[in-house]
């Protein structure tokens, strides 16, 4: 198998290849991701107007994640989890492969997570009231207000917060892995937070970016041991951002080359 194959996660799908029931599949995930969604904002909306702290703030959103992945037909494997500390808040670096990997990390980490998300997300009707109530973290991608960012993160961080970072900062195929943004990094070391390195596998073949059809895809979420605050802070940020995307991007060919020999 070439380094090509390899790194090539989702090969689009083509016109013949497309049956009934992937149409299927995708309206079915299409329409329970849109009841699930309103659902669980009213309820944050609601529980964060009386409690903004509440725990079942992060519940909702993990019955959500699972209610979305179950009518994708999506699996999540979960290797790594048993190395983190669930008192410790994280700044979680991941690889971006799909608009799923939202719902699998939502699944896959066992401690409560917060997003950076595009600032157009919170001008949704109800949508961007859920986020503004749970404490998501608005970023503007055009003009990045880096104070602000800093702000929200930090907050996020001191409340026991883990914040997850698409280094990449959009959604790539792994063919096309693209440098990670030194932002998280300086966050990470800002705030004297581990940096958790976490490599999303197979998402890209349930939604590749851009794509339009919904798959079935067995996921598989690798956790790699965090990197302490001390090890961070000592490290000039060009050097942490390299050896992090070194660790997520190698775990991400290894167990994808691994699933594919389970299938050959």
């Amino acid at each position: 198998m070439t380094e090509r194959q390899r790194m090539e996660l989702a090969p689009p799908l083509s016109i013949e290849s497309i049956g009934a029931t992937d149409v299927l599949r995708t309206l079915t995930t299409a329409i329970v991701g849109v009841v699930a969604t309103i659902v669980v904002s009213v309820i944050i909306v609601g529980v964060a107007a009386l409690e903004p702290t509440s725990t079942v703030i992060d519940r909702a959103t993990r019955v959500w994640a699972q209610v979305i992945l179950f009518a994708a037909g999506v699996s999540v494997e979960v290797r790594g989890a048993e190395a983190l500390d669930p008192d410790q808040a994280y700044v979680v670096i991941a690889n971006h492969r799909s608009a799923f990997d939202i719902m699998c990390l939502f699944v896959a980490l066992p401690v409560p997570i917060r997003f950076l998300a595009k600032r157009e997300l919170f001008s949704i009707p109800l949508f961007g009231t859920m986020l503004r109530s749970a404490r998501m973290v608005p970023v503007d991608r055009s003009a990045a207000d880096h104070a602000t960012i800093n702000k929200g993160a930090g907050t996020a961080l001191s409340r026991g917060y883990s914040l997850v970072v698409f280094a990449e900062g959009t959604r790539t195929t792994a063919e096309e892995a693209k440098a990670f943004k030194k932002g998280g990094f300086i966050i990470a070391q800002q705030h004297s937070a581990p940096i958790l390195p976490v490599a999303m596998v197979g998402t890209g073949s349930i939604l590749a970016p851009h794509g339009q059809i919904v798959r079935k895809a067995d996921v598989t979420v690798v956790i790699a041991d965090p990197i302490p605050p001390e090890s961070a802070s000592s490290e000039n940020v060009d050097g942490l951002v390299s050896t992090t995307r070194t660790i997520v991007l190698d775990n991400e060919r290894r167990w994808t080359s691994e699933s594919r020999s389970l299938m050959d």
